[in-house]
C-alpha cells in the first residue's frame, strides 16, 4: 500500500464510555498493521493477541478488540510505526516509483507520529522570553523537586524533597490555623492573639500561678458559697471583691491558656509552611518555563524536519502523465529534479532546461560475461548473422578435397527425373523469399526502390504517360460518387477497383453522367448521350443489368476538356459471380451529344434502388 495520500491529521484518537468489541474506527493512514499502537487504559494491547487490525484501500481503518471494554475503559490508538529505513536504494540500481512513495509516505507518517508525541509534552509558549532552559546537573538536582529562577525564570534545584514531604504532612495543620482565621471556626483568631501577645507573654511568666490557682478551684468555689463566713468579714468585703474578680480572671486565663499555647506553636508552623509552600511554587513555575523552552526547541526540530521534507518533494516530484513544467509547490524546476512517467514508463531527470531518462535499463541486454547465454535464440541469432545450419553442421556435410576446394567444383550432378512438381511447388519463389516491403495493393505492381528491405517495393503504377489526379475510397454506402475533372488533360483513365452494391443479385447498371457546371447539375435528359446508336439519359459502364456483385472496370475519357469534340466514354469492365469468381468481361461505348467541355463526372447504379456499398475509385489524367 504505497500509492496514497497521507492525510494532515493527529495520529491520535480515543473512545471513551464504550462497550463491546469495535470495530472502533482511526482516520489516520498506516502502511502496515503494525504502523499503530493500542492501549486499554494505561496497558499497552498485544497485535493478534489483543486485537486485529483492517485497513481500507485509503490507509485509513479500524481495530476489533479480542475482550470488549467496559463503560470505564477508555480505549486510545495512537500512532506506533517502527522508527527505520525499509529501503536502502543501489547505484546504477532501479529506482521505482513504488519505493520512493512508501519511503516518502514512511516519512511523514513517522514525522506526523513524532508531532503527536511532541504534543503530549511540556511546551515553552514562542513568545516567552528565557536565556537557558537546561536542565541542573545531576548532582546538583538530585533529592530536589525543580524549581525556576525568581528573576530569569530558568530552571535550578528547588526544595529537598523531604522538605516538601514534611509540609505536606502538616498540611491539615495548616488546613486547622487557615480555619480558625478565615471564620470557618473563628474569625481572625490568630491576628487577635498578636494583638494581645503581651499579655500572652505575662501570663506565660506566671503560668505557675495559674497552673496553682487552677488547682485549688474546688476550695474557691466552696469558699464563694459560704456566704455567711463571707458576711462575718464584711469589714474586709473590698479585700474579698478585689480577690473575686481576680479569680474570675484567672479562671478565664486558665481556660484559654493551652489554646494560646497552642496558637503560638500553630502560627510558627503555619509561618514555615507559608514559606515553603511559596518556594515550591516558584519552582515549579521555573520548571513550567523551562519544559515550555523544550517544547519550543521540539517544535524548531519539527519544523527543520518539515523543510527538509518539503526540500526532497521539489526534487521527487512522484508519479505524473507528461513532464511537468513547474514543481509540486509551483515553482520553478530545480536541475536534478526527479518524475516517473506513467505514460512511458521511466524515470526522468530534470537538465536545468529539458527532462531526459534518468537511467539506461539492462532489460533485454547482452552482457559480456555472460558469453552470449543471455541470447532468447541461438539460433534465430545465427540465421540474423547470416551463418544459417553451418555453425552447427558437421564437418563431413561439405565438400572433401577430393570433390573440389571450391564450392562450384563441389557441385554434384542433378540425375534426370529428379525433380519434380510437388519439389518446384516447396520452393516456389514467394513474396517473402523476395523480401518485398510491403503488401500488395489489387492494381500494384512490383518494382525496384533502394533502401527499402530487399529492394523491391509494391508500389502504384502510372499508366502509359497518364497522372494519378485523385483517389476516392468508397466505405459506407452512397448513392452516387462525384469526381471533378480537372483542366489541362486531353483525356481521362477512370479505373473503378471492387467496386460493389448495397445488395447483391439485384439488376441494376452502373452508369455515369456529366457536368460542364462544376457539378451544380448533370446532363440527365433523355437524349442526352447517345449508347450503341440509341438516344439514352445516361453512360452505361457496365453491360445492362449486370452491377449485381463486385465489379472492376477501366474507363476512358476523351474529349471532355476540348470543346467542339464529342465527350465519349469507353469502359472495359470484369464481371465477377457471387462467389467472387470470374465470371466475363464486357466492352461498352457511348458518347455525350454535345460540344461542351466537362468539368464533373458522376457515378451511379441505375435501377433496383441500390447504392455503391464500397470500392475505390482512381481518377488518371492524359496530357494534352
Amino acid at each position: 500500500m504505497s500509492d496514497i495520500a497521507i492525510n494532515p491529521v493527529t495520529r491520535r484518537v480515543q473512545f471513551t464510555g464504550n462497550t463491546g468489541t469495535g470495530p472502533f474506527a482511526f482516520t489516520f493512514n498506516i502502511l502496515t498493521d503494525s504502523d499503530i499502537a493500542v492501549f486499554k487504559n494505561t496497558t499497552k494491547l498485544t497485535l493478534t493477541a489483543n486485537y486485529t487490525v483492517s485497513i481500507n484501500a485509503n490507509g485509513t481503518g479500524s481495530i476489533t478488540l479480542a475482550a470488549a471494554l467496559v463503560a470505564s475503559d477508555v480505549l486510545t490508538i495512537i500512532g506506533g510505526r517502527e522508527l527505520s529505513r525499509t529501503t536502502d536504494f543501489v547505484t546504477a540500481g532501479d529506482l521505482l516509483a513504488s519505493s520512493l512513495n512508501e519511503q516518502l509516505d514512511s516519512n511523514v507518517i513517522m514525522t506526523q507520529q513524532l508531532d503527536e508525541k511532541l504534543n503530549r509534552g511540556l511546551f515553552v509558549n514562542p513568545g516567552d522570553v528565557f536565556t537557558d532552559l537546561e536542565l541542573p546537573l545531576k548532582d546538583a538536582r538530585k533529592g530536589t523537586v525543580l524549581g525556576f529562577n525568581a528573576t530569569t525564570g530558568d530552571p535550578e534545584p528547588g526544595p529537598e524533597i523531604g522538605d516538601v514531604d514534611s509540609l505536606a504532612n502538616i498540611s491539615a495543620d495548616i488546613k486547622t490555623l487557615a480555619d480558625i482565621q478565615d471564620g470557618t471556626v473563628a474569625t481572625n483568631a490568630i491576628t487577635n492573639v498578636n494583638t494581645i501577645r503581651a499579655n500572652v507573654t505575662t501570663v506565660s511568666g506566671i503560668s505557675g500561678n495559674v497552673t496553682t490557682v487552677a488547682g485549688i478551684s474546688s476550695d474557691v468555689t466552696a469558699v464563694a458559697a459560704d456566704g455567711a463566713d463571707i458576711g462575718t468579714v464584711a469589714t474586709s468585703i473590698a479585700n474579698v471583691n478585689t480577690n473575686a474578680t481576680n479569680i474570675a480572671s484567672i479562671n478565664t486565663n486558665a481556660t484559654n491558656i493551652t489554646d494560646i499555647q497552642n496558637a503560638s506553636t500553630n502560627a510558627a508552623s503555619a509561618l514555615a509552611s507559608k514559606n515553603a509552600a511559596a518556594t515550591s511554587a516558584t519552582n515549579s513555575a521555573n520548571s513550567a518555563t523551562a519544559s515550555a523552552n523544550s517544547a519550543t526547541a521540539s517544535e524548531a526540530a519539527k519544523d527543520a524536519a518539515l523543510a527538509a521534507l518539503d526540500s526532497f518533494d521539489d526534487r521527487y516530484l512522484g508519479a505524473k502523465a507528461s513532464d511537468p513544467t513547474v514543481d509540486n509547490d509551483g515553482n520553478a524546476l530545480v536541475s536534478g529534479a526527479l518524475y516517473f512517467n506513467t505514460t512511458d514508463d521511466v524515470m526522468k531527470v530534470y537538465t536545468g532546461s529539458q527532462w531526459v531518462a534518468a537511467y539506461a535499463s539492462l532489460s533485454g541486454a547482452l552482457l559480456v560475461a555472460n558469453n552470449l547465454s543471455d541470447l532468447a535464440s541461438a539460433s534465430t541469432a545465427r540465421t540474423n548473422l547470416g551463418l544459417g545450419t553451418a555453425a552447427t553442421t558437421a564437418s563431413t556435410a561439405y565438400a572433401t578435397a577430393a570433390q573440389g576446394a571450391l564450392a562450384d567444383s563441389a557441385l554434384q550432378s542433378i540425375a534426370d527425373g529428379s525433380i519434380t512438381q510437388s519439389k518446384l511447388a516447396g520452393e516456389a519463389v514467394n513474396e517473402s523469399k523476395l523480401q518485398v516491403s510491403n503488401a500488395p495493393v489489387n492494381g500494384y505492381a512490383l518494382t525496384a526502390q533502394s533502401g527499402n528491405t530487399g529492394g523491391m517495393t509494391w508500389a502504384e503504377m502510372a499508366a502509359g504517360g497518364t497522372t494519378l489526379i485523385s483517389t476516392t475510397t468508397i466505405s459506407s454506402a452512397v448513392a452516387t460518387v462525384d469526381i471533378a475533372l480537372p483542366t489541362g488533360y486531353g483525356a481521362f483513365e477512370l479505373f473503378l477497383e471492387g467496386v460493389t452494391p448495397s445488395s447483391t443479385g439485384v439488376s441494376s447498371t452502373l452508369s455515369v453522367r456529366f457536368s460542364s457546371d462544376n457539378g451544380s447539375s448533370y446532363y440527365q435528359a433523355s437524349d442526352s448521350y447517345n449508347v450503341n446508336g440509341s438516344n439514352a439519359a445516361q453512360l452505361q459502364i457496365t453491360a445492362s443489368n449486370d452491377f449485381n456483385n463486385e465489379v472492376y472496370i477501366a474507363l476512358t475519357i476523351q474529349g471532355a476538356k476540348n470543346s467542339g469534340v464529342r465527350t465519349t466514354g469507353f469502359s472495359e469492365q470484369l464481371l465477377m459471380n457471387t462467389d467472387g469468381t470470374f465470371r466475363g468481361a464486357a466492352v461498352i461505348g457511348g458518347a455525350y451529344n454535345g460540344d461542351t467541355v466537362m468539368t464533373n463526372i458522376r457515378i451511379f447504379p441505375n435501377g433496383g434502388s441500390l447504392n455503391i456499398a464500397s470500392g475505390i475509385i482512381r481518377l488518371y489524367g492524359r496530357a494534352v
